[in-house]
């Protein structure tokens, strides 16, 4: 692994049908829910818990385009509690990989981490 300014480079290998984590940290929930938006479609929720140690960037969890960005904003509970992806400050990502898949990352500010940059897409 490569580090330039404090931001380890990761290089994952991208393998068809392999979706990778958006972010690094400790997993603390993996279970069925309903994608927001989407009147009650179930989807598959992986979350991850970024400590004040970690290095507080995401990425891409699949290959594709990004279809939607919708912030919402919130409060600034700690992070680690089950209800704050559902009232503080976040960011949902829609994504649909070459297949037609979609995905969805939610970044989710916290007490400590209370601000989401999410930088203009590339041309």
């Amino acid at each position: 692994m490569r580090f330039s300014f404090a931001i380890p480079i990761a290089t994952p290998q991208r393998t068809e049908n392999v979706v990778i984590s958006g972010a690094d940290g400790k997993v603390t929930d993996i279970s069925d829910v309903s994608f927001p938006g989407s009147a009650g479609k179930l989807c598959h929720r992986v979350s991850v818990f970024m400590s004040p140690l970690n290095v507080h960037v995401n990425r891409a969890p699949v290959g594709g385009e990004v279809t939607m960005v919708e912030h919402t904003a919130g409060e600034f509970r700690a992070a680690f509690r089950d209800d704050a992806s559902e009232h503080n400050e976040r960011n949902l990502i829609a994504m649909t990989d070459a297949s037609g898949r979609m995905f969805g990352m939610m970044q989710v500010a916290g007490y400590l981490a209370r601000r989401i940059v999410l930088p203009a897409p590339r041309a």
